[in-house]
Formats: structure tokens, sequence, C-alpha cells
């Protein structure tokens, strides 16, 4: 990419993407509980428990948790390289996140905004993407954490 004062000019397959320069934000957000809501900046992450539903909504922009697997407190945090975990529907096949952001096709510019959910060093959701099998909803689960991510 080329970057001046304030934009940059990115190259992505067949297209060029200007945009500007990111903001600075914090690496990593400790959430203590829920209910809460986290502003990040480009997007905003409210938690909250509830009862599970009878049907998930399969929206990359929700996570539904198994209450009993998460511990808190849990990490929002930006995505680092040599990060893995266990994609929802993956039959337990371990995949590195940065792998998992290839095959999505995401742009260099919205890799940035991409955050992990970390509960107990484990990866519970990357955001935009899939949860995590581990910390998927079964038939006992009687309560959910639900995360959701909204543009600003």
């Amino acid at each position: 990419y080329i970057s001046s004062a304030t934009h940059r000019i990115i190259r992505n397959r067949d297209f060029l993407i200007i945009t500007t320069l990111p903001d600075v934000t914090a690496d990593l957000i400790v959430v203590e509980g829920a209910p809460c809501i986290i502003d990040t900046g480009k997007y905003r992450y409210s938690f909250s428990i509830q009862q599970k539903p009878k049907v998930i909504p399969a929206d990359a922009n929700e996570a539904y948790l198994d209450l009993k697997n998460i511990e808190f407190p849990i990490l929002l945090r930006k995505w680092r390289i040599g990060d893995y975990f266990y994609p929802f529907g993956m039959k337990m096949k371990k995949k590195k996140v940065s792998r998992l952001l290839i095959d999505e096709k995401v742009p260099l510019h919205e890799k940035e905004d991409i955050r992990l959910l970390e509960c107990s060093k484990r990866i519970a959701w990357v955001s935009g993407t899939r949860p995590d099998e581990r910390f998927n909803v079964r038939d006992s689960t009687e309560k959910v954490l639900v995360v959701k991510r909204e543009l600003k």
C-alpha cells in the first residue's frame, strides 16, 4: 500500500481501495461481565446474557456462546499472527485466524478492525466470521452469552 499523511491506497486483487488512515485504538479491552457495551472506534459490541433461543440466527455479526464455557473476565482484542481457533462447522479442526481471513477474502483495511473474543486463553469468536466449536450452543445449554457487533 501507499500512504500519505491522511490517506492510503491499498491494492486488493483487481481493485484500488482509498481509505483514511485508521484511528489508533486499544489492542486489548477487558470485559468484566455482561450486560455491557464496548466501543472500539468503528464497531460497537454489546454483551448480554439470555436464555437459549429456539433458533440461533446465522449472522456473522452475532455470536451465541454457551455460558457454561465462559469465565469472566474475557478479552476483546485485535487478532495477531499465530492465533488459531476451531471454527464452528469444521468438526474440531484447527484453523489459523490469518488463513480464515484470507479464505473469506477480507481486505487489508477491514482486517485491522477484526477483533477476537478470548476466554481463558482460547478464542471464542472471530468477530464478523464465526464462533469457536468449543463454545457452541448445545442441546444441554440453558443460558447463552450473546455478543453483537454493530457498525457505528
